[in-house]
C-alpha cells in the first residue's frame, strides 16, 4: 500500500471483524493499528457525551427503535416509549398490580382488537364464563357497581327486581310484585288487581277490585286528587270544588262548583229528566213540556206556542204581574194585570169617539181650485179640514198659497194664488170630527 493521505483513500462502507482502523497512542507518541473485533470488544462506549462514564445519548436497536433513557421508576409514571425499565423496576410494578390474585383495574388494561386477542382476566374469571353462537353464559351472578347485579332470570337494582317468568316480565319493590304483562297489556298492583291493555282498536284501563275506586291524582308537592270510578259512581274534577259527578245506578248527575253549589240531573224515565240546584230551583222536562218549580212549587211551564207562568212574574225590581187582560172596558182598575193592545185600543177609541176620513184629489195642469165632493154627506160643516199640496216629480208645491174658500156637508173647495204648471199635483186630505 503507496503511503497516501487519509482523505486519499478510497471509502470502506462495512468493517469486517478483522479489518485493520490505525489509532494514535499518545501514552506512547506512535501510530499503532487495531482489528474492529477487538476495538468492539474494549472497555467502555464509542461515542457519546461523556465516554469515560459509559453513558450514551441516544442507543438505535437492531429493530429500529430509539431509547435516550433506561428507568428505574417502579410506577411507570412516565409510560414512555422511548425508556427501557430495569427488571426490578418491572418486577415491582408487576407485583404491585396483581397483588390479591386478581388485577386491579381491568378499565385500564387494553383488550384484543380481533378475535385472536384476549382480556387479561384470572383464572377464577375466566372458569365461570362460557359462550355459544349467540350468547355469553355466565355461570355465577354478574354485579356491577354494588347496587345492579344478574343473576339467572332476575336482575337486581337496590330494593327492585325485573325478573323473566313464562315469557312475562315482573317488576318487583320490596320484594312484592307490582307489574307483570300479559296479553296486549300489563297487570298492576300489590295483587296484581289492576290491569292495562290495548287490543289494537280500544284501551282499556281495569280495577277488578269490586270495592275500589280508580284514581286520577296530580301532584304538585302533595297529592291532590281529580277524579276517580267507581262501581257506584265516577267523579271527574277537584275534590271539594268543580267536578262532575255521574251515578250508574239510578242514571243521576251532579255538576258541583263546590260541595255545597251544585245542578242535579235526574233521569226519571222515557224523555223525562228533572234539573235540580241547591237553590231550591227545579226544571222539569217531560215529553217536551217544561215545568219551571221552586221550594216544590210549580211557578211556570210551557205551553203550545208559549209560556205559562202559574202564579205571576216580576221584570227585574218592577211590579209582579199575575194576569194579562183582554176586558177593554179596564174595570178591574187592578196594579197587577197587564191589558193587551187591542183591549187599549177599544178602550180609547170608545174614550175620544173621533171621526177620521181622508182622501186624495188629482189635479191637473191650469187648475187653480181643487173641489172635494165626500162619498156621503156630513150630518154639519162642524168638521176640521187639513191638507196639502203634492208634487214629487217636476215642481215644489210650495211656490203656490191656498185657503179653503168653501166647506158644506157634502164637501169643500180650496182655492190656489195661481194656475198649476204640471199634471202631477194631488191634493192630500183629512177631516176630523
Amino acid at each position: 500500500m503507496a503511503d497516501q493521505k487519509i482523505s486519499e483513500l478510497n471509502p470502506l462502507a462495512i468493517l469486517a471483524g478483522n479489518d485493520l482502523i490505525p489509532v494514535v497512542d499518545v501514552d506512547e507518541a506512535e501510530t499503532k493499528n487495531i482489528t474492529k473485533t477487538n476495538l468492539m470488544a474494549s472497555p467502555g462506549p464509542i461515542g457519546g457525551t461523556n465516554p469515560n462514564t459509559g453513558e450514551f445519548t441516544t442507543i438505535e436497536l437492531t429493530l429500529g427503535a430509539t431509547v435516550d433513557e433506561i428507568s428505574t421508576d417502579v410506577l411507570f409514571a412516565a409510560s414512555a416509549d422511548d425508556q427501557l425499565s430495569t427488571a426490578l423496576a418491572i418486577k415491582t410494578y408487576v407485583d404491585a398490580q396483581t397483588s390479591g390474585g386478581m388485577h386491579n383495574d381491568l378499565g385500564g388494561l387494553q383488550g384484543g382488537d380481533s378475535t385472536s386477542e384476549f382480556y387479561h382476566l384470572t383464572a377464577q374469571i375466566h372458569n365461570q364464563i362460557s359462550s355459544d353462537s349467540t350468547s355469553v353464559i355466565f355461570s355465577q351472578d354478574v354485579q356491577v357497581l354494588g347496587d345492579l347485579y344478574v343473576s339467572e332470570d332476575t336482575i337486581f337494582l337496590g330494593t327492585g327486581e325485573i325478573k323473566s317468568s313464562a315469557g312475562n316480565v315482573e317488576l318487583y319493590y320490596d320484594s312484592v310484585k307490582a307489574l307483570e304483562t300479559t296479553t296486549n297489556g300489563f297487570l298492576v298492583g300489590a295483587d296484581l288487581e289492576g290491569s292495562i291493555t290495548h287490543d289494537s282498536t280500544d284501551l282499556t284501563i281495569k280495577n277488578t277490585q269490586s270495592t275500589g275506586l280508580m284514581r286520577f291524582v296530580v301532584s304538585d308537592g302533595s297529592e291532590r286528587l281529580r277524579g276517580f270510578l267507581s262501581t257506584d259512581v265516577q267523579e271527574i274534577g277537584t275534590t271539594g270544588g268543580t267536578r262532575l259527578r255521574l251515578n250508574p245506578t239510578n242514571a243521576d248527575a251532579f255538576l258541583y262548583g263546590s260541595d255545597n253549589d251544585y245542578i242535579w240531573i235526574r233521569d226519571r224515565g222515557t224523555h223525562h229528566i228533572e234539573f235540580y240546584t241547591n237553590s231550591k230551583l227545579a226544571i222539569d222536562c217531560d215529553d217536551g213540556s217544561v215545568d219551571l218549580y221552586y221550594e216544590d212549587d210549580k211557578e211556570a211551564e210551557t205551553i203550545s206556542g208559549g209560556f205559562k207562568a202559574t202564579n205571576s212574574f216580576q221584570v227585574a225590581s218592577s211590579q209582579a204581574v199575575d194576569e194579562i187582560s183582554n176586558d177593554q172596558s179596564l174595570s178591574g182598575d187592578s196594579t197587577t194585570v197587564l191589558v193587551t193592545e187591542q183591549a187599549i185600543k177599544a178602550y180609547v177609541d170608545s174614550q175620544i169617539a173621533q171621526e177620521v176620513i181622508t182622501g186624495q184629489e188629482v189635479l191637473v195642469d191650469g187648475d187653480s181650485t181643487g173641489s172635494v165632493v165626500f162619498s156621503s154627506a156630513e150630518a154639519d160643516t162642524n168638521y176640521s179640514i187639513s191638507y196639502s199640496l203634492v208634487n214629487t216629480v217636476d215642481s215644489l208645491p210650495s211656490m203656490y198659497g191656498s185657503i179653503v174658500t168653501e166647506k158644506t156637508v157634502n164637501g169643500f173647495t180650496v182655492t190656489l194664488s195661481g194656475a198649476l204648471d204640471s199634471d202631477n199635483y194631488t191634493l192630500d186630505w183629512t177631516i176630523t170630527r
